[in-house]
């Protein structure tokens, strides 16, 4: 009996009833009436990993009805909600508290999450899933490129996609160790991190909105024109093709992530290619999209994007922009007669671009570079409310709906008392009745 606990403890975190006590231990009878124990034994201890309890998750609303028709999670179903939301582990004291009648409340609920949040030994590695899956930067290892050129090299530039990830999960961290005007940081800070490696304690996001150490901060860049997470070489590098800059896919980004807009996709009739033509800038070139059937959608995603083009595709800073130049380069074959002479000039660049259709008039207008962008985009409650909604779809695993629309206001609320604290924000949205709380429809009694 004691082995037969400790399978239901390790396969659904609870004790056999006794109705399943009885029913587990009269199979063990049957099997082993013909001498063979072990079998037995084997097959009541395969019963645990089968039950639907085991293999799905239940959220169905077994706890107390709140109003006609809406009932509460129970405090077991919370206790599992809250620690897959945070984690791919069951929190012991969420199970504990459970079983002690807690998480009855939204106050409870919110006590316990704090409580998993404050404590630095407890890994929450979802948190900072987020961030990486929100801003897709963790990709840029993904991309392959070309090994940097030797003239760049032999100025002492490196290319590392890695430790560029790294040097923005330090970031992340560093934003949330101080955990005030969250996003309005994640767009527009000056500081950036160099190479070196994830914090101790921090690889698990299990120090998170703790306060890092001085040695944590020994690899901080000196001040630079890069602000925010959308100028950090990861961002940039995932955001790219092989051998250039991805405009199309970074306005979409800004589009749908903070701006709350949908880009259809492509559709599968159009050839999407930039021409290859080496004597254009890539702005030139993209100018293609600008077709009647093109731009009616890239007229969402361009010019959000064209800002961000004094960085190249390895997320170098440049001045000008390396293109062929036809002129210098018929001469030089025509004097030399070798066919294979190319000769390039630098052509300026232009990062000018125009935020339309935000849905906020005083978003919209034309754009110096992406620096302006992004201070403008930081300050717009619109913005803030699309980020809230991307929090909430990441934490509650769905979309949200019109009922929805106060618990997102809470969180808000919440988000904005606490002088922009993410930590706020997480715990108002896990203790919402959008999370807690389960539509039961008519004639259906849960017991």
């Amino acid at each position: 009996m004691k082995a037969l606990t400790a399978q239901f403890m390790t396969a659904v975190a609870r004790p056999p009833s006794e109705k399943e006590a009885e029913s587990l231990l009269a199979l063990y009878d049957n099997v082993a009436r013909d001498g063979d124990y072990p079998l037995a034994a084997k097959t009541i201890l395969m019963a645990p990993l089968m039950i639907p309890e085991a293999i799905l998750r239940f959220e169905v609303g077994l706890g107390a009805e709140v109003r006609p028709g809406i009932r509460m999670l129970s405090p077991r179903e919370t206790a599992f909600a809250l620690s897959l939301a945070l984690w791919s582990k069951r929190d012991p004291g969420l199970l504990t508290a459970a079983a002690e009648g807690k998480l009855t409340t939204r106050e409870e609920v919110a006590a316990s999450v704090r409580r998993i949040l404050d404590d630095p030994k407890i890994s929450k590695p979802l948190v900072m899933g987020f961030f990486r899956e929100y801003f897709d930067y963790y990709r840029a290892p993904e991309v392959f490129k070309d090994p940097l050129p030797d003239y760049m090299t032999r100025r002492g530039a490196h290319y590392a996609p890695r430790n560029y990830v790294t040097e923005t999960d330090v970031l992340v961290f560093r934003i949330l160790s101080r955990d005030q005007d969250v996003l309005k940081e994640l767009l527009t800070t000056t500081e950036s991190f160099d190479g070196g490696a994830l914090p101790e304690g921090f690889q698990n996001g299990d120090r998170l909105f703790r306060a890092f150490g001085p040695q944590a901060l020994d690899h901080r860049r000196p001040p630079s024109e890069r602000i925010g997470i959308l100028m950090q070489p990861s961002w940039h590098v995932a955001w790219s093709t092989n051998f250039h800059n991805d405009i199309v896919r970074r306005g979409r980004w800004v589009r749908e992530h903070l701006l709350g807009g949908r880009v259809p996709d492509l559709p599968i009739n159009a050839a999407a290619m930039v021409p290859d033509d080496p004597h254009h800038t890539l702005r030139q070139r993209q100018m293609v999209t600008r077709a009647a059937e093109c731009w009616k959608c890239h007229n969402k995603m361009d010019e959000l994007g064209l800002p961000f083009e004094d960085l190249d595709h390895y997320a170098m800073f440049r001045r000008s922009e390396t293109v062929l130049d036809l002129e210098a380069t018929a001469q030089a074959i025509e004097k030399s007669k070798a066919t294979n002479q190319k000769i390039y000039r630098e052509a300026p660049l232009d990062t000018t671009g125009t935020i339309a259709y935000s849905g906020d008039p005083q978003l919209d207008g034309p754009v110096r570079d992406a620096p302006e962008m992004l201070r403008r985009l930081a300050e717009s409650d619109r913005v803030r409310q699309i980020f809230i909604r991307h929090v909430f779809r990441y934490f509650l695993g769905r979309n949200e709906t019109p009922g929805d629309a106060v618990s997102l206001q809470e969180a808000e609320k919440a988000y904005l008392d606490n002088g922009g604290s993410f930590k706020a924000l997480i715990v108002s949205l896990l203790s919402s009745e959008s999370f807690l709380y389960r539509t039961v429809p008519a004639g259906i009694v849960r017991k």
